[in-house]
């Protein structure tokens, strides 16, 4: 699956690009640029760099730009992705067995701690790289926050994710709909839009139903816009530096309970089958047209506008995520770059992370349909003029929570776990006190024998 539009990599030179004053950042290419790019030149002839990832809708745009590095450098890239569980097992695989098989290995924000100790601190090598060609202050400061774990730098952002509503602009104007800014609007909107006498053969919306890391992770997207939400004792929006104190799961609290029961009362506005059902499909039911709205990463957003890969381009609309709490908390996730601590050529690896994560190269990057990851590149006019749903990210960034999922290494299993009995909870199979409480007990007592500070019920 892509998303990307192509263009031919040589319309793409590197010395022609402009960038938007932001915060400091040069409005053209700085002399500290043209030093480093032609540091790079040839010097890494016939070597081969190997990186692994997430097989999400980027990886072309990530193929293409690569191609820039290998025409610059002389160096190899070669991509290796795999679905979201599976590019988790293999790359902690790898760390556990010290493996060189990877020079550089790209990270979800929840996966930072868990990687802590697999890859390279950056610390120094930022410190000591030219400010013009690292510009770390450039990159989001959610992002900044994601990347590094007790004061170490693990990665470099690259593709970060920010959960947006999607809603097919015909279908709104159609049934006088407007985006839901809270939960009982979103509620009101999927009834409105199921099956409808105007539109009868549209359902209205389609959530992460998955059991395990969907449906789980889907949690983490609602928890906190519940008035009073939280999934831990000591995790919620300002809770840095000790979001950790105390990690005893609130999962049973009335908004927790509240949470899943707004996740169960959708249900009926979906396609059948929904239970089932996951990202990809979130995706395909709305790009080709089959649901009203959707709640999604922004990492499907330009293929829903993409003629190759939906049937609304034209008719694709954002809007923030609603929610009924004081202050919008936006889920952030998506994609960092590090250095394999075992890798055969560090040099390399850091030679190819400053130049992907550059902000020349980051607007190149999303140009092909990747992804902002810096401040200068979301101001970037020609970006704007692409891609107009920049203007809901610009929005909701700024209300971006890193913590919003847990960092921490229990992490994966956390949100596999919870996601689990949620999906006990939405299929009837439990009900939903009696899940969310068997979540906080199993969740609790994993996340107490890893030494946190936790109360068990």
């Amino acid at each position: 699956m892509r998303s990307s539009r192509f263009m031919p990599a040589a319309v793409l030179g590197l010395a022609s690009v402009m960038l938007a004053t932001t915060g400091g950042i040069a409005t053209a290419q700085s002399g500290g640029w043209d030093a480093f790019e032609a540091g790079l030149k040839d010097k890494y002839a016939g070597k081969t760099l190997r990186l692994i990832t997430i097989n999400d809708p980027f990886v072309p745009a990530m193929i293409e730009t690569n191609k820039l590095f290998t025409e610059l450098t002389g160096a190899e890239v070669v991509v290796d992705g795999y679905g979201y569980d599976a590019v988790y097992e293999k790359e902690q695989l790898a760390c556990q067995q010290q493996s060189n098989a990877y020079d550089v290995i790209v990270l979800d924000v929840p996966w930072t701690q868990a990687f802590d100790g697999c890859t390279e601190y950056l610390n120094a090598r930022v410190e000591a790289g030219d400010p013009e060609v690292i510009a770390y202050d450039d990159y989001f400061k959610v992002m900044q926050e994601a990347v590094e774990w007790g004061g170490n730098i693990v990665g470099l952002p690259f593709a970060p994710y920010f959960v947006l509503q999607h809603y097919n602009t015909s279908y709104f104007d159609t049934l006088g709909l407007k985006p839901a800014t809270n939960f009982a609007e979103w509620v009101a909107n999927a009834e409105a839009a199921n099956k409808s006498e105007a539109l009868p053969d549209v359902y209205g919306t389609i959530t992460n139903n998955q059991a395990g890391s969907a449906v789980g992770q889907a949690f983490f997207e609602f928890i906190y816009n519940v008035e009073g939400g939280k999934p831990f004792a000591s995790m919620y929006p300002g809770c840095a530096p000790d979001c950790y104190a105390d990690m005893t799961p609130l999962f049973s609290s009335p908004q927790g309970i509240a949470t899943v029961e707004l996740m169960k009362s959708i249900l009926p506005f979906q396609p059948e089958g929904a239970l089932n059902y996951a990202w990809t499909e979130r995706q395909n039911y709305f790009n080709t047209g089959l649901i009203a709205f959707n709640n999604q990463w922004n990492v499907t957003t330009p293929s829903a506008d993409d003629p190759e890969f939906s049937t609304i381009v034209g008719n694709v609309g954002t809007a923030p995520f609603p929610h009924d709490s004081a202050d919008l908390v936006t889920q952030v996730g998506g994609w960092s770059m590090a250095i394999n601590k075992f890798a055969v050529d560090p040099e390399m690896s850091w030679d190819y992370l400053q130049w992907f994560t550059s902000p020349q190269v980051n607007v190149e990057f999303a140009k092909l349909g990747g992804f902002p990851a810096r401040e200068s590149t979301l101001a970037n006019e020609e970006l704007n003029a692409q891609y107009p749903w920049y203007t809901t990210l610009k929005e909701v960034i700024p209300t971006a929570f890193a913590d919003c999922r847990p960092r921490n290494n229990e992490s994966f299993n956390i949100i596999n776990t919870l996601g689990t009995y949620i999906s006990k909870a939405v299929s009837g199979e439990m009900t939903t006190e009696e899940a969310m409480k068997a979540a906080d007990l199993e969740i609790g007592t994993m996340l107490k024998e890893a030494g946190y500070n936790v109360t068990l019920p």
